[in-house]
């Protein structure tokens, strides 16, 4: 149905799994939960980034848990340092399989 709302976009795979959430998550009818769901798309945090070309809200969302991360957790950052793994790119994986 949201398709339908935002031909540019159309239907891209995963989507189903946030409004699942939603559905089960919020105990709405299935009214509200496109409601929610539109609103998480088009709305302030535009999750409708996550689904278009050049995955724009992957390197914001990689930006945002690496500031937390440098913040709240500094000690996991310099551990993944010291072992020579890149940080950003390991959480690259997990955020795309939700937005997949």
């Amino acid at each position: 149905m949201y398709s339908l709302l935002d031909e540019e976009l159309g239907y891209t795979q995963g989507m189903n799994h946030f409004v699942e959430v939603i559905l089960r998550g919020a105990s709405v009818d299935e009214e509200a939960t496109f409601a929610i769901f539109e609103k998480m798309m088009r709305g302030e945090h535009n999750w409708r980034r996550f689904y278009t070309e050049g995955l724009v809200g992957l390197e914001s969302c990689i930006r945002c848990v690496m500031e937390w991360i440098n913040t709240e957790i500094p000690n996991l950052k310099y551990h993944f340092n010291k072992a020579g793994i890149p940080l950003g790119a390991l959480l690259a994986q997990p955020i795309l399989t939700l937005f997949a």
